[in-house]
């Protein structure tokens, strides 16, 4: 229940407009949000009166205090709704465990072609939130690694549609991924 809360709060704070990038504060080091865990949480008994009581209530208690916008205001964010610590469903947890053992396995291959990998389906379907999940996750395994550190690796992730470039740049820097989403035809 504890890490389920963690993961709620973290989900929301991403959404925030009261927590901006670094880009807003030259003047603190590092105002990012830091998750070094996976916390996707299984369902447990009485989860929903966590979710549904207990959370809104301790994001409450901080609003009142003028800690946090309010729920409305996150949840009506694009930020909110393609954080990396979305709960992800199990069709969304077997293609990122997939995708993420064929990018591992390329790296440790030290591999020189190029992989590509396609993830498609209809609008709403969680791409978004997969890309999410799947970039931090990536992103934070070659930067935590001690295997790949010395390589000098590196990831970008790269999108056509502005919206998305908006979406994923605003959550790079709130998670301290700076320099990591390119405009396709820039990155060329």
């Amino acid at each position: 229940a504890t890490l389920l809360i963690e993961q709620m709060l973290m989900n929301y704070l991403t959404g925030d407009p009261k927590f901006g990038s670094l880009e807003d504060d030259k003047n603190t080091a590092n105002n990012g949000l830091l998750n070094l865990r996976n916390n996707e949480q299984p369902n447990f008994y009485m989860r929903g009166m966590y979710e549904n009581k207990i959370f809104p209530e301790i994001w409450d208690s901080l609003r009142q205090e003028g800690i946090v916008s309010s729920m409305s205001d996150v949840e009506g964010s694009a930020l909110f709704a393609n954080s990396p610590f979305k709960q992800l469903s199990s069709e969304q947890l077997d293609a990122k465990q997939s995708i993420e053992e064929a990018v591992i396995k390329v790296l440790e291959q030290k591999s020189t072609s190029a992989k590509i990998i396609k993830v498609e389906g209809m609008a709403g379907t969680g791409k978004t939130v997969l890309m999410s999940a799947l970039f931090k996750d990536l992103y934070d395994y070659l930067h935590d690694s001690n295997d790949f550190n010395h390589n000098n690796p590196s990831i970008a992730l790269l999108t056509r549609q502005e919206q998305q470039l908006k979406t994923y740049s605003d959550l790079t820097k709130k998670l301290n991924m700076n320099n990591t989403v390119f405009n396709v035809s820039s990155f060329i």
